[in-house]
């Protein structure tokens, strides 16, 4: 709170009448209410990237209505799935006492303000040029006749508990254990840059996952083979871009995402003649769009094993379908769409007001 109030008294010098103001994420919930008390009257809006939780998990913290009364503050809360607006919804219904419409229209806590659902996207072009570029595509080749005949995974996420990683190894070595074939001719790169890293979570978290991928290793890797890369560095975009299309299969298995832009970007790197497999979880905001990827419940370490089997022997004709109807909503559904929505609703909520 104390970081949102130096944030606010310092952006109200900046504020001229007119002003729109789109405030991102739960770091930032109390600066509309700070605005608000600095009397600011302004059309203020804001997309919450992250999941919104249950109210009867909400309700646990001690100063859930304290939070959900600074997003009141906003005239237009923009969320990930339905799932999201659904649980605010029950949220204000239930615990403020508040009413909401059908179309997103909120009473609670003296104001009224809207409610939607704005999906975010990617720019896929921003995927699809670096795999077109010949210079990058014989970098790509290179690196995946490496691998021989064999199959490569992939996943790339942040260091983070929400991510699913040590679920997802957990995974890859049962896989192992019940499909020995691939032994010797299954790869996992698991791309993983650190975080957070003076948070003792955080450094907990990063030992867990070296002591599982090197008891992986110890297992199953041979004189020519290790089944495990685990990488604790950052790539470039166009780099990903190039990753993503080397490998056949793609993990995003987190325990809880509001989107997970990965499956997306992952999904747009691809070779239209012979796609790659997503495997994505049930739990993040993407699968809402992507239903044409494998979706597994990431507690499932069997079906999330059976899952990444599948993706390996999927035929070709049916990884180019679900690849194409994939590509097709992530076009639809792109980052320009996704910022036009809400601030065409954001305006409209704004002239509203205006009006009343």
């Amino acid at each position: 709170m104390e970081v949102n109030t130096m944030f606010g008294d310092e952006l109200s010098h900046y504020l001229k009448p007119g002003d729109t103001v789109w405030v991102h994420d739960y770091h930032l919930i109390p600066l509309g209410q700070c605005l608000r008390r600095h009397g600011h009257d302004q059309t203020m809006g804001i997309f919450l990237h992250t999941p919104f939780p249950a109210a009867e998990v909400l309700i646990a913290l001690p100063t859930h209505r304290e939070l959900v009364q600074a997003l009141a503050a906003y005239d237009l809360i923009g969320f990930q799935t339905e799932n999201d607006k659904r649980a605010f919804a029950d949220y204000i219904r239930h615990e403020a006492r508040g009413s909401v419409t059908k179309d997103g229209r909120v009473t609670a806590f003296g104001r009224k303000f809207r409610i939607g659902v704005f999906p975010i996207g990617i720019n896929p072009e921003q995927f699809e040029g670096p795999v077109a570029n010949p210079k990058q595509m014989r970098w790509a080749r290179d690196l995946k006749e490496r691998s021989g005949d064999g199959s490569w995974l992939i996943g790339v996420d942040r260091l983070d508990y929400s991510k699913g990683i040590s679920q997802r190894f957990a995974a890859y070595e049962r896989m192992l254990e019940r499909y020995p074939a691939y032994r010797g001719w299954v790869t996992y790169f698991q791309i993983t840059p650190p975080s957070r890293g003076e948070v003792l979570e955080y450094k907990q978290i990063r030992q867990e996952l070296e002591a599982q991928a090197g008891h992986i290793n110890g297992r199953f890797a041979d004189m020519d083979w290790v089944p495990l890369n685990y990488i604790n560095k950052s790539y470039s975009r166009d780099r990903l871009a190039l990753f993503y299309r080397a490998c056949g299969v793609g993990l995003v298995t987190p325990l809880r995402d509001g989107m997970n832009l990965v499956a997306k970007e992952y999904v747009a790197s691809q070779n239209p003649s012979d796609p790659g497999v997503l495997v994505l979880s049930r739990f993040a905001g993407a699968a809402r769009e992507l239903t044409d990827a494998l979706i597994v419940n990431p507690y499932d370490v069997n079906s999330v094993a059976d899952a990444i089997a599948q993706g390996i022997e999927m035929p070709l004709d049916e990884r180019r379908r679900r690849w194409q109807s994939m590509m097709k909503v992530i076009r639809k559904n792109d980052l320009n769409r996704w910022r036009e929505t809400y601030l065409a609703a954001l305006a409209a909520c704004g002239a509203e007001r205006s009006a009343a």
